[in-house]
This record gives C-alpha cells, sequence and structure tokens, in this order.
C-alpha cells in the first residue's frame, strides 16, 4: 500500500493492539484525538458507524482484504479485477497498472454535471467504490453492506430527526474547528452552506472560520455574493469574494487528470484555480455537499400518486444517454433490497450515484487543502433524512428547519438567485436536461438556447 505523505494513515487495532488494517485519511469519531494515531476497533468484524469524515478503511483479517469508503465515499476510491489494483483515480490507476496512454486517445468528455453512474468510470476495466458497498480484495468485487432492508422506510417523527441532524452536525463542526486551526466555508445565498453556517454560529466559532463566495468571470449574477456578505455582517463572520477565471486548456485538462476523467471539468474555474490563487492551502474546506439529501431534490415534483412506482433507469439516468450507462443504472436497482419505497430509491440513487459517482471524485480536482471535510454527510445527518416522511422531505424544509434551531435569524435574509439571473436559468435548464434527456434536442431546436442563456451550460 502507497499513499500521498500529505493524506493521514492511522493504523485500526483490536484491544490488544493487534493490527486489523488502516485507516486512510482525515477520521473523526469517538476515541480519534489526531490523525495518524492508532484506532481502537471494538469490534473485529464491523467498522464504526459513528466515524465521520473524508476516509477510507482497509480491512485486513484472515488472509482477506476489504475496502470501506465513508458514507458519501468523498475520498474515493476505483479498483480494477484484471489489474488487481486499487488507487484513487483512474488515472493514478492505469499508470500503476502500466497501461499505454492511448487509453486517453478517443476517450469521452463528459458534459456539465454529468458523471459515470453506479461505478463505470472512464476505462472499463476499473469500478468506482460506491457509498454503502465494500470492495472484497481477493474477490475484486464490489457488494452492498447497507442497506441490506428496507429500513429506508421505516419513518420517524419529524423532531426527533431534526434533534439528531442537528446535533450531528453542531458536532461535526466543532470537531473540524477543533482539529484544524484554520477553515474555510464556501458560502452562497443557499440553504446548504446557510445550515453549516448556522452550526459554525451556535458553536461559537465564528471568529476561527473564514467565509468566502465565488463570482464568476463573464456573469452578472451577484446574489450568492450579496447573500453571504449580508450574512457575514449580520453575524460579525469574516467573508471574501474571489474572482473564478474562465479556464484556459490547460487548467482543463489538469483537472480531469486528477479526478482521472469522473466528470466534467467546470469547476475547475472555482474549487480549483480560484482557490489555488486566492486561498492559504494549509487550511481545511468545509462545503455543503450532500445536503439536497433531505429535501427530495431529485423527485419532489413527481406527484404522489407515483409512489408505488419503482424508477426505472431512464428516471434515474442523469448522465450521459448511452446502452452502457443505463444498463449499469439497472444493474443497481436489482442490488437494491426490496420494499424500498419509490422515493427511498430516488434519494439513494442520489446519495451513491450523484454523490459517489460525481461530488466526490470532484474533491479530487479541488485545490490541494491540508483537508476537505462535508459535515452535512455525516452519517447521522443522512440516516435522519432518509427517516423523515415522505410528505416533510417533498416540502424541502429539511434543512431551513435545521436553521431555525440553530441560528434562527439566518432565515431572515433572502435565500437563492433572483428569478431572472443567467445562473438561475443555467440551473433550471440543467434540471429539464437531466428529467427530459429525450426532449432536450427538440428544446435547442427551438432556439430557446439564446432567450434562456443555454450558452451558460458550456
Amino acid at each position: 500500500m502507497a499513499a500521498h505523505p500529505s493524506l493521514p494513515v492511522s493504523r485500526l487495532v483490536d484491544a490488544k493492539g493487534l493490527e486489523l488494517g488502516w485507516a486512510l485519511g482525515d477520521i473523526f469519531g469517538p476515541g480519534i484525538e489526531r490523525p495518524g494515531e492508532d484506532i481502537v476497533l471494538p469490534d473485529q468484524n464491523v467498522v464504526e458507524p459513528t466515524w465521520f469524515g473524508r476516509y477510507l478503511i482497509v480491512r485486513v483479517k484472515g488472509g482477506e482484504g476489504r475496502i470501506y469508503p465513508d458514507s458519501c465515499a468523498s475520498l474515493g476510491v476505483v479498483f480494477s479485477k484484471a489489474h488487481q489494483l486499487a488507487a484513487s483515480t483512474v488515472t493514478i490507476g492505469v499508470m500503476a497498472a502500466g497501461v499505454p496512454d492511448e487509453w486517453l486517445t478517443g476517450l469521452d468528455v463528459l458534459g456539465p454535471n454529468h458523471s459515470w453512474p453506479c461505478g463505470l468510470t472512464a476505462n472499463p476495466a476499473f469500478r468506482r467504490l460506491l457509498p454503502n458497498h465494500y470492495c472484497d480484495l481477493k474477490s475484486w468485487i464490489s457488494t452492498r453492506n447497507r442497506p441490506l432492508a428496507p429500513a429506508l422506510g421505516e419513518t420517524t417523527s419529524i423532531s426527533y430527526a431534526l434533534s439528531a441532524a442537528t446535533g450531528a452536525l453542531v458536532d461535526c463542526v466543532g470537531q473540524i474547528m477543533r482539529r484544524y486551526s484554520d477553515v474555510y466555508l464556501p458560502l452562497t445565498a443557499g440553504v446548504d452552506s446557510r445550515a453549516i453556517a448556522a452550526a459554525v454560529i451556535a458553536g461559537g466559532y465564528g471568529k476561527s472560520v473564514e467565509c468566502m463566495t465565488f463570482c464568476y468571470e463573464g456573469s452578472s449574477d451577484t446574489s450568492d455574493r450579496d447573500g453571504a456578505a449580508a450574512i457575514a455582517r449580520r453575524f460579525g463572520l469574516s467573508h471574501r469574494t474571489i474572482m473564478a477565471p474562465h479556464a484556459d486548456e490547460e487548467t482543463k485538462r489538469d483537472y480531469q487528470l486528477r479526478t482521472g476523467f469522473s466528470g466534467h471539468w467546470g469547476k475547475s474555474r472555482d474549487f480549483y484555480a480560484a482557490c489555488l490563487e486566492h486561498l492559504d492551502m494549509t487550511a481545511a474546506w468545509m462545503p455543503g455537499f450532500v445536503g439536497e439529501l433531505g429535501r427530495a431534490y431529485q423527485w419532489k415534483k413527481d406527484p404522489p400518486s407515483l409512489s408505488g412506482a419503482t424508477p426505472t433507469p431512464d428516471e434515474l439516468n442523469w448522465s450521459p444517454q448511452r446502452t452502457d450507462c443505463r444498463d449499469a443504472m439497472a444493474d443497481w436497482l436489482s442490488s437494491l433490497p426490496p420494499g424500498l419505497s419509490r422515493w427511498a430509491v430516488f434519494d439513494l440513487a442520489h446519495l451513491e450515484i450523484d454523490t459517489g459517482c460525481w461530488a466526490s471524485p470532484h474533491l479530487y480536482g479541488s485545490a490541494p487543502f491540508r483537508a476537505q471535510i462535508l459535515p452535512l454527510g455525516h452519517p447521522a445527518i443522512i440516516k435522519s433524512a432518509f427517516a423523515l416522511p415522505d410528505s416533510y422531505r417533498r416540502s424541502g424544509a429539511f434543512n431551513k428547519h435545521i436553521i431555525a434551531k440553530l441560528a434562527p435569524d439566518l432565515l431572515q435574509i433572502p435565500f437563492g438567485s433572483h428569478a431572472g439571473s443567467p445562473d438561475t436559468l443555467r440551473r433550471k435548464a440543467s434540471r429539464f436536461r437531466f428529467r427530459h434527456p429525450r426532449l432536450w434536442p427538440v428544446f435547442n431546436l427551438l432556439n430557446w438556447r439564446h432567450a434562456l442563456r443555454l450558452d451558460w451550460l458550456s
């Protein structure tokens, strides 16, 4: 096993000090004080469910081994049965396997917000390890280890779920702030980053975190900048705006090599180039990924009458409309335990496919901060989101109610972009493109591209 010098590696040991494996990355939890220290496992057969962070667990026992990702697979890993190896990205994997550079010739470059779904990657010899799965290092097969029963359909009271999620978020942010002396919070006018800001404020860490907002070259939308600045003024938070320039071809290529060609190069503008130029790489980075999970992001507009209908591969496939992607989605659906509701399947797809295959791999393309942690990806928050009643999730109030419990005055500052901004139109067009891929060519032929500023998609 080899790891980058900046990646913390801790031994996993039992109560007698016998080595059971390793934890790679930034891991938090009871009894874990500092990265690199031994971690005692209370049970040799399980991975502790209360851990959070950006990490991988490598378990070895009796000559066999397994790799477990964190709850969002945010420290991404790909593996190859043909080459008998695992690596952080396809780029590293093919280099380690000695694959000639010709594999890049004719490589499909994915469009904006597209990713390789359900474990597919840019190289057919490699598969991605999804959240809720482990990779067996003997068979080199990925196996689902949760959920194994339709527990996602078991709802709990809204107040209980909110209390559990709120407590987990405050604890998560507190542990991050105590471990790292300098932390950046990318703050927008949206709800997810504001939920993290609420935990920062409630925990009394306002003087220890610096908020920042991206301003995009060529965009006239100032809603994120104005909303974040208003929050900072109201609560005395440090805040600055940094310019995200247009990406040149070298930056785009570098970004895609760093991510293993797992998605589009769009994030190279902000999460890579702008951060690298303006921010301190010895600080930690705390973005609001995964926040959509508790608010029916993928299904809120579906009529309730569809509650008993199992989603089809085409309904779930937000990636390139290709046969291999559709087949991979069908295989993913067949791996689910029977009895899950339609909406639970959509949310599980959002966690495992949208987050595990799109958002998490992009973290390898981000600027090389000391650590990158996703507070809203805490396993207790994910569990709470899945336990909420369908009608409540459809309302989209989950994160807003978390904010109300922690820092209610944050709700007085308007959310989101103004209705006519190019960025808002871009998002609406993007959602239309994913939900109605077969209508998209017709949409373009009607020459609405200029009217709705769809050139912002490219």
